[in-house]
């Protein structure tokens, strides 16, 4: 059985550092210019999980689909 790692982003949690943006390679984690507000697209991501180890505040969780 293949299991997909589904991303979450608690916005409530998220300082906006943009950290995770950083190493998101695949865009589904980007900062809107010019407010430099966080933006997550699920669709856009392939739940590499990068993102959760780095953001420092620990805002980004996953889970099984």
């Amino acid at each position: 059985m293949i299991q997909i790692k589904q991303i979450s982003l608690d916005i409530r949690k998220c300082v906006q550092c943009g950290a995770c943006t950083g190493i998101c390679s695949y865009g589904a984690l980007t900062l809107k210019r010019p407010e430099m507000t966080l933006q997550f697209r699920p669709e856009h991501c392939v739940g590499c999980e990068l993102c959760i180890k780095i953001c420092p505040i620990h805002a980004i969780e996953s889970g099984s689909q």
